[in-house]
């Protein structure tokens, strides 16, 4: 005859687990850093318009793939996803003139988190600061 888990031993594992699921739960829903990836970041954040595949959206958005503004504006990467951009630029020979608007809410790690998704993806090679420094920029921008 198989032994029986006890009622006892059940509810004592039922009632440990609610602490530890609300731990959880405020962990990943309220913590500044939050455990978001730098993937999850970007699709919560920049997909809408730079796409998921860093493709742009035909003459609104630009691309973050293959992009010679990306590769040579990585300096104001963190206050122009802080603050934003308005204006002209050209990206890979094309004019984009749409607003681009900020996210003052993003942290500076998460910044470092994305620009380095950015970096990496969708054939980027493009050299990423430090976290630190990356964090730093951040700060600048948010005080001025």
């Amino acid at each position: 005859m198989g032994k029986r888990t006890s009622p006892i031993i059940i509810r004592i594992l039922v009632t440990a687990s609610i602490p530890l699921a609300g731990l959880i739960f405020v962990y990943t829903t309220m913590m500044p850093e939050g455990p978001l990836s730098g993937t999850e970041l970007y699709k919560k954040h920049c997909s809408n318009c730079h796409g998921m595949e860093g493709e742009g959206l035909r003459s609104l958005y630009p691309p973050l793939a293959g992009s010679d503004y990306l590769r040579d504006h990585q300096v104001d990467l963190p206050c122009i996803m802080i603050k934003g951009m308005e204006g002209p630029i050209v990206v890979n020979g094309k004019i984009y003139n749409l607003a681009m608007p900020g996210i003052e809410t993003l942290t500076g790690t998460q910044i470092y988190k994305i620009n380095k998704y950015i970096n990496t993806s969708w054939g980027n090679d493009f050299e990423t600061a430090s976290k630190e420094k990356i964090k730093y920029m951040s700060e600048l921008c948010v005080e001025h």
